[in-house]
């Protein structure tokens, strides 16, 4: 087991131009971002996942999996996620960033952007199966990508660089007042895995 810090370091901290957005560059070390990019790449069933745009079913340009604790459902892009196991891997970066941002996550969900190809359109996490108390913890191993910020009165634009090993942490009203998304290159980049970490109200199932 790698040990993760759990606490802001203040040298790394950056408070972002959006209110309640947090980055930490470089949270993790350097092999410890390829210890747990390995590990995630290998322990996770990467799937394509289908959502639905404009009336219309389409493969997501990227791979995804959703996991989390029994009774965790999440409905986002007009489909219903049910949670599949908690991996190792996933447990161990639960725990460490549950404590860094002062609340106990449920679930996560993780991207994998294969190359410059694989994107993210601009949305807003703000689904009604999310607690809308609670932030949103992400963070990145592999390729760095651009992060886009549009506010949603039109009136601001952003741009964020997520690299190896960066956490960001986004508090409620983030949601409320923007859009992210991750852009496409056509520059040659490796694979990115992203994870969000996300507390659910739960919902009773039969799995």
């Amino acid at each position: 087991m790698i040990r993760v810090r759990a606490r802001r370091d203040t040298r790394n901290f950056e408070i972002m131009k959006i209110e309640g957005l947090e980055q930490l560059p470089g949270h993790f070390s350097t092999s410890q971002c390829g210890h747990f990019f390995e590990l995630l790449r290998s322990e996770i069933d990467w799937q394509s996942e289908e959502i639905k745009l404009f009336g219309k079913t389409l493969l997501a340009p990227r791979l995804s999996s959703y996991r989390g604790d029994r009774g965790a459902l999440y409905r986002y892009s007009g489909v219903d996620r049910i949670p599949e196991p908690w991996t190792p891997a996933l447990s161990e970066l639960r725990e460490a960033l549950s404590r860094l941002a002062g609340v106990e996550f449920n679930s996560v969900l993780c991207l994998l952007y294969r190359d410059g190809s694989d994107s993210m359109g601009l949305h807003s996490d703000d689904e009604r199966d999310l607690d809308p108390q609670a932030p949103i913890c992400s963070v990145s191993f592999g390729a760095t990508r651009v992060m886009l910020w549009r506010s949603k009165d039109g009136m601001h634009r952003e741009k964020l660089e997520l690299g190896d090993g960066d956490v960001l942490i986004m508090q409620p009203g983030v949601q409320r007042a923007w859009k992210h998304g991750i852009a496409k290159t056509r520059r040659k980049v490796d694979e990115r895995i992203n994870l969000t970490f996300r507390r659910i109200m739960k919902k009773v199932t039969g799995r």
